[in-house]
């Protein structure tokens, strides 16, 4: 008996809809894409349900004639290649071929179109991956497309998509993305009738920076720009002070197709190690430009991740960009090279004080084992300082050798213990000097489904306004925090975001591992 067979065309459509559909901001983002390589200069999205229950883009672009639209739904047929020399230097965001057939495979879609030389428009309605119907229609110059019930025949995938609330935070994230990457084209994203999201594009960068990040934010940026042979990077960076706790505010596209860059990300550290606190990163948008030659965007199903053929040149571009950038004059970083101070000035071991030349002559023994973990933690032993290690490490003699001791980490620890503790009885709260905020996306969604966790530790924060919040008290066991209350409350916001606790216990490890790190030395 065969054991291979040729699966079903829907089995084999849902498998592929699911390297591209992973959720409903997956389907708004290639949505959002063929818009702008239509040609759309103002992009409407309105979803309800975070998505689920319905996707709604219109576009004003080229739009379509009856075949162009019956062939759409074909695997793999698409209008922005025609050989595979073309795949060398692919210049449009969307080119494989799969986003319209594998959405129609999961949902009811509905796509109306019509042409500009036409008066005459097409209707194309779409079931589980199978056309219902083609007709005429009317409308306006463009494209609309409604996805209705996503993911209704995959039941499997669905009962693993998120609250509204949370693929709501994904789709408002997703259109961030791609209005910094156009900021020459107007989007406009309304979630359930309400507008969440609205960008000019008027063509400015930092204005759509305002619009996505919020005005505050876009007002701390500093300009990026840098050109070599065959390349150039430029956007904004933020200046000191403006840093979180997490990447998620650090946007790179190439070519204008957003992307995750590990390479980038790494460039970015490398020009700000020193200037910034351990475990802080800056607030950035970077588009590189590069001859198409140059870069592979095929290695991906969702096309995330590109290939570069001289990552070593792009690597030190933006390192360089980013360096010129933050250490201009007094508005920007401080001078490269020059550290804050970020150290007590005595050591922590009691009152002694670090010797000016500490005694190095300690008997070294090449055959001893260095213990980085002991086997059996017995407490802290009894040390002698020695001396600083720049830029946070302290040597110290023990009766059973050297201790190199990361003074940050150490002191983090201990309060995060201590914060744990006070986070198991009561928090309490101290009164601040209200401080207005900013929030969208995530962190709106962390704030309200931690919201009364967060009250009982000790934050006060009420709504202000569309997009703005209130910091009226902060947990009284920080002591004065005179200044840092928004950086705190981003922070906290952003790794409840992103490690999602599941109940009090994991909520209090998670806000204990945050305040510890904002009061360490």
């Amino acid at each position: 008996m065969a054991r291979i067979r040729v699966l079903a065309e829907d089995i084999a459509s849902q498998i592929a809809a699911g390297e591209v559909v992973e959720r409903p901001a997956s389907a708004v983002k290639e949505l959002v894409e063929n818009a702008l390589d239509a040609g759309g200069r103002i992009i409407r999205i309105e979803v309800t349900g975070g998505g689920l229950e319905q996707i709604t883009v219109i576009d004003d672009g080229c739009g379509m004639d009856r075949t162009d639209a019956e062939l759409a739904f074909q695997r793999h047929a698409t209008s922005k290649i025609s050989a595979v020399s073309d795949l060398d230097s692919v210049c449009t965001l969307g080119f494989r071929g799969e986003a319209l057939p594998s959405i129609a495979a999961v949902s009811r879609f509905v796509l109306r179109t019509r042409p500009a030389d036409s008066t005459e428009g097409t209707v194309v309605r779409v079931e589980g991956g199978r056309i219902l119907g083609i007709g005429v229609a009317g409308g306006p110059t463009g494209t609309s497309v409604t996805v209705s019930d996503l993911f209704y025949n995959t039941p499997a995938r669905k009962k693993f998509i998120r609250s509204a609330a949370k693929e709501q935070a994904a789709i408002s994230e997703t259109v961030g993305r791609l209005a910094l990457s156009r900021p020459d084209v107007g989007l406009r994203l309304a979630s359930n009738g309400r507008e969440v999201l609205a960008t000019s594009g008027l063509g400015d960068l930092l204005d759509t920076v305002a619009a996505v990040f919020g005005g505050g934010l876009a007002r701390e940026m500093l300009p990026v720009g840098l050109e070599a042979p065959g390349m150039a990077v430029f956007g904004y960076v933020g200046r000191a002070g403006v840093s979180r706790s997490t990447r998620r505010h650090q946007v790179f596209f190439v070519n204008g197709r957003h992307i995750r860059s590990p390479y980038l990300a790494a460039a970015v550290d490398e020009a700000l190690h020193s200037v910034l606190p351990p475990g802080r990163h800056p607030v950035l948008v970077l588009e590189l430009k590069l001859d198409p030659l140059l870069v592979d965007v095929n290695v991906h199903p969702a096309k995330h991740e590109v290939r570069f053929s001289r990552m070593r040149e792009v690597f030190l571009l933006v390192r360089q960009a980013v360096r010129q950038a933050v250490g201009r004059g007094p508005n920007g970083w401080a001078t490269v090279g020059c550290s804050p101070p970020l150290r007590p000035s005595r050591p922590v071991f009691g009152e002694a004080s670090v010797t000016a030349e500490p005694p190095w002559q300690l008997a070294f023994n090449p055959e001893a084992e260095i213990q980085e973990e002991p086997e059996a933690y017995a407490g802290f032993p009894d040390l002698e300082p020695l001396g600083l290690l720049p830029p946070t490490y302290l040597l110290a003699r023990g009766a059973d050798g050297l201790y190199v001791v990361d003074q940050h980490a150490a002191h983090e620890r201990i309060l995060f213990e201590r914060f744990l503790d006070v986070l198991g009885v009561s928090g309490g709260r101290q009164v601040v000097v209200p401080t207005t905020v900013g929030l969208r996306g995530r962190d709106v969604q962390a704030l309200e489904e931690y919201g009364a966790f967060l009250s009982q530790a000790g934050f006060e924060v009420e709504l202000f306004g569309e997009d703005s919040y209130l910091i009226r008290g902060v947990p009284a066991f920080l002591g004065p925090y005179p200044g840092g209350e928004e950086t705190l409350l981003r922070d906290v916001l952003e790794r409840l975001a992103g490690e999602k606790p599941a109940d009090r216990e994991a909520f209090s490890r998670v806000l204990a591992a945050v305040l510890a790190c904002h009061r360490a030395v």
